[in-house]
C-alpha cells in the first residue's frame, strides 16, 4: 500500500492507496485507482501560503526565479545553444 499527504487550504489528508498484485493485473482490469482519502487535520479558514511553514523558502524561490526571468529579459543571461 502507497500514501500521498494531500495539502490543501482547507485539510491536510492522506491519501492512501489500495495494494495491488502487480501493474498488469492492475491494468488488465481496466479499472480507476481511487485512493480513500483521511483527513489528519481541517481547518475552520481557508490557510494561505504565508500561514505554512514553507512560505519563506517558496517566497525566496519566487524572488530567484523573477531575478532570473529579469535577466533574461535584459540579456545579462542568454540560452545555451
Amino acid at each position: 500500500m502507497g500514501a500521498t499527504k494531500v495539502m490543501g487550504p482547507n485539510a491536510i489528508c492522506l491519501a492512501e492507496n489500495s495494494h495491488f498484485g502487480s501493474i498488469a493485473q492492475f491494468l488488465d482490469k481496466d479499472d480507476d485507482m481511487i485512493p480513500e482519502l483521511r483527513t489528519l487535520r481541517s481547518f475552520d479558514t481557508p490557510r494561505t501560503l504565508g500561514e505554512t511553514h514553507e512560505a519563506e523558502d517558496i517566497h525566496a524561490q519566487l524572488c530567484s526565479l523573477n531575478n532570473l526571468l529579469q535577466a533574461y529579459r535584459s540579456g545579462i543571461v542568454t540560452q545555451s545553444p
